[in-house]
């Protein structure tokens, strides 16, 4: 499953992870500001948006603990 930030009024991604959690076998998190065939995450044309990149590793976390 490929990892997205959540946008304002989206349910979050690790909800979405933590309720299919038996079907999920990866979550592929591009690293913010690295090319990866995906839009980028937590880039705002050109400059790194901290708040985005506190988020992904807060879910990263999260997610890690669900998988367990």
């Amino acid at each position: 499953m490929g990892y997205q930030l959540s946008g304002e009024g989206e349910e979050p991604f690790i909800n979405v992870v933590g309720d299919f959690k038996e079907y999920v076998e990866e979550v592929y998190f591009p690293w913010p500001d690295t090319p990866s065939g995906r839009m980028p995450l937590g880039n705002i044309r050109g400059v790194i948006d901290w708040e985005s990149q506190r988020e992904y590793n807060r879910d990263f976390e999260k997610i890690r603990e669900i998988k367990r």
